[in-house]
């Protein structure tokens, strides 16, 4: 049987899960953690896509970086709790994730900018759940230096808000090119 797609790695951590039980452990999760989320949600392994998914939160896998990939990886994946983490990170450090290179890969998808507009506004489950965490918020607040002033945050939006436009503008011109 020949298996494409999945590195033999991934594959022998998803027969050993399935065979053994063993999990992998937290190094593992962060050098290959997608490939094995991808084998496992390909071989319907969900308790290893879930504990991959929690190691990865545990960890602090989510950093100004690569918050964006995780937020669209999570997103397409069926990942919520990963999701929401990275989405709460981008919210607590949103002034330095959306200033990334990686972050315009957003524009493609309005359904997460407008998700991230809403955790921004506080409107979603996704920002409050982090807030209400007192240990958590305080410590990103105190690495963001500060709280959020309100006109930061309606700057935030703004950008998030002309984005959004752009992105829908760029589809309109695509679409009337086809």
């Amino acid at each position: 049987v020949q298996v494409c797609d999945i590195s033999p790695e991934a594959f022998r951590f998803v027969l050993r899960y399935i065979y053994g039980g063993e999990a992998p452990n937290a190094g593992d999760v962060l050098r290959m953690g997608k490939d094995l989320i991808i084998a496992a949600y390909r071989f319907g392994v969900m308790g290893l896509k879930t504990d991959v998914e929690r190691s990865m939160i545990e960890s602090c896998a989510v950093d100004v970086s690569n918050c964006v990939d995780i937020v669209i990886f999570s997103d397409e994946h069926h990942l919520p709790l990963l999701k929401e983490h990275a989405i709460s990170y981008l919210v607590a450090r949103s002034r330095d994730v959306l200033n990334t290179e990686a972050a315009r890969k957003l524009k493609e998808s309005p359904t997460l900018v407008h998700e991230i507009m809403l955790a921004l506004a506080g409107k979603s489950d996704v920002g409050n759940s982090l807030m209400q965490n007192q240990d958590v918020s305080s410590q990103w607040r105190g690495a963001t230096g500060q709280k959020k002033s309100s006109k930061r945050k309606q700057k935030q939006k703004n950008a998030l808000v002309q984005m959004i436009k752009r992105a829908r503008h760029e589809k309109k011109g695509i679409n009337k090119c086809q």
